[in-house]
């Protein structure tokens, strides 16, 4: 499966990598480094805002998001 192009304004933050012990509720969980265990508190996670969309709260940024959706 092809990745679509991700639009600009959903990479336009930068990444804020943080680790499990840091990471906040607001931040995007998503694991930076794939070979880890991602329950290893060393695991890096993207730390960019969460996306909520129709007060849906997702786990992942926009960026991330994108990368990880079906899309057709």
């Amino acid at each position: 499966m092809a990745i679509k192009h991700i639009p600009e304004e959903a990479m336009s933050e930068p990444r804020n990598p943080t680790n499990m012990l840091n990471i906040t509720d607001s931040q995007c969980k998503y694991p930076l480094d794939n070979e880890k265990d991602v329950a290893d508190s060393n695991t890096l996670l993207c730390g960019r805002k969460r996306l909520v969309y129709n007060n849906k709260y997702y786990s992942y940024c926009k960026y991330h998001i994108r990368l990880v959706i079906k899309q057709d």
